[in-house]
């Protein structure tokens, strides 16, 4: 799946626990952004949890000693976006991303034991820019998503969703799975604005993860987001032929004559470097593990089947079989990367290259470019396409490199 315009949510039950399966998800679906639930977060922990071409955004659990609840929103850097800022009590994260349109994710997390009240949820998608979905883990039984009977934090969130005419993705399929009572519930929510409703397409990972929650998928209907931006691959240019075809195209007379010479200039280097210099894809890049083997892949193969004998018949045997199949892919796993780890750093020796020592260093404390594309507030509006945002740029990198600009300069002087 090559496309990123996926959003997954998931209560991952412990952020830094299952990195690596946050890891396969993203390889999986090669998603827009990801929003999780319980992260178990300390601001000190974020070190131990990169991502690498991704930004996160995290409101960080409660307690000292054991941290609980906490919720991330991650999201693909080459992605125009902005963090929303909000003012809740809740445990909750908003950011604006550029998709088909721009839209509000909301990342949100409700203990069973929070005393919610429907005035805090109204509060909340007051500060949301429209249109907005909330994805998370709202504790909530009603029969409106699925649920066999209904409690009170159910009601309240069923007359939260009718009081501000919003729309709900689940299609009553469980997305909790109770091992002490082998019971399936539907506590993970996927709330919208009307508008965003006919643009996704809802649905329910096949697999646990290693936390008690299904990741859910939630797959944009709609045209794909912008194509990753072409870079020239400067490395590989035929400057031979660059320097012959420069000297052939271009004419000082031309340029004296022509009546925009800059717009002449730029057409011609452009033609002649699309010759002699090749791009980079279009295509969003995926970011494959080199530790995900075929052991890996057997492993979550048999974790799988075993969580699906617990669907069809949750016995005790079933239970059973389910944990150790769970415990052999996760050891299966971090196996694998050890491995990979240990023969990666061991291709660094006495006669390798400083800089391919710095550059293996800087890959392994994860520094590679992590620059992002951020919404960009001009003259109290925002702009929150690419092209709007790089015209805006371009226009005020002209005029600040312009005689007007000195002029003006020199006369507040």
């Amino acid at each position: 799946m090559h496309q990123k315009n996926n959003i997954i949510q998931w209560n991952c039950r412990g952020l830094s626990h299952n990195l690596n399966e946050v890891q396969l998800l993203m390889q999986q679906y090669n998603p827009l952004a990801i929003c999780l639930q319980e992260t178990f977060l300390k601001p000190t922990d974020l070190r131990l949890v990169p991502f690498k071409h991704f930004v996160s955004y995290h409101h960080y659990g409660t307690g000292d000693d054991k941290v609980s609840g906490g919720v991330s929103i991650i999201v693909n850097r080459n992605v125009a976006q902005s963090e929303i800022t909000l003012n809740s009590p809740l445990q909750v994260i908003a950011v604006r991303v550029t998709l088909h349109v721009p839209i509000t994710i909301c990342s949100i997390y409700l203990p069973p034991s929070l005393s919610l009240n429907l005035r805090e949820l109204d509060d909340l998608v007051a500060q949301l820019p429209s249109p907005y979905i909330l994805l998370g883990d709202f504790n909530g039984h009603h029969s409106f998503w699925g649920s066999s009977d209904d409690n009170t934090r159910g009601k309240l969130i069923a007359d939260f969703i009718y009081d501000n005419d919003l729309c709900i993705f689940n299609d009553e399929s469980p997305t909790y799975f109770c091992s002490k009572n082998q019971t399936f519930s539907h506590l993970d929510l996927t709330i919208s604005s009307p508008s965003l409703f006919q643009d996704f397409s809802w649905s329910v990972h096949d697999d646990l993860c290693h936390s008690d929650h299904y990741p859910v998928i939630l797959r944009n209907n709609g045209p794909s987001p912008v194509d990753r931006p072409q870079r020239w691959k400067l490395s590989k240019a035929n400057w031979p032929l660059f320097e012959a075809l420069c000297i052939s195209s271009f004419s000082q007379d031309d340029l004296d004559e022509a009546e925009d010479p800059m717009e002449i200039f730029t057409t011609i280097l452009q033609d002649v470097s699309g010759q002699a210099i090749r791009k980079t894809s279009t295509t969003p890049k995926r970011f494959n593990k080199p530790w995900f083997n075929e052991d890996c892949k057997t492993a979550l193969k048999e974790r799988n089947r075993a969580l699906r004998l617990i669907e069809r018949s949750p016995t005790a045997d079933n239970m059973a079989s389910f944990r150790i199949a769970r415990a052999k892919a996760r050891r299966t796993i971090r196996q694998a990367k050890r491995s990979s780890w240990q023969e990666y750093v061991s291709r660094i020796n006495s006669r390798t290259s400083s800089k391919s020592v710095w550059d293996r260093i800087r890959r392994i404390k994860g520094e590679a470019d992590t620059i992002s594309v951020n919404h960009l507030e001009v003259d109290g509006s925002t702009l929150t396409t690419l092209p709007g945002i790089a015209n805006s740029l371009g226009h005020n990198f002209s005029y600040n490199s312009s005689s007007n600009f000195s002029s003006d300069a020199f006369r507040r002087v």
